[in-house]
């Protein structure tokens, strides 16, 4: 699901699914998958998916960078490998 990630909170696209005893089918689906986290659903129909994004593309957020830089490469016969910097 394309959706924002703030600490234990996710904002998802409402996904306007059918409704089966008064909740959307695929909002229930998504809050069972993760019980532990906090699911926001907001509407983005006309902001967004109308205008061909999604709400990653109206989000901007500060993020505090990782301590250790970690880069990699992809070796053919091996997969990717890994090297701390």
């Amino acid at each position: 699901v394309n959706h924002l990630v703030i600490n234990n909170v996710s904002i998802v696209p409402k996904p306007h699914g059918p409704i089966v005893g008064g909740e959307c089918v695929f909002e229930k689906a998504f809050k069972d998958a993760v019980p532990e986290r906090e699911v926001v659903f907001i509407e983005d129909w006309y902001s967004y998916h109308e205008m061909l994004g999604e709400v990653h593309c109206g989000t901007n957020i500060q993020r505090k960078p990782f301590n250790n830089k970690i880069g990699g490469h992809v070796n053919p016969t091996e997969g990717m490998i890994f090297k701390n910097h």
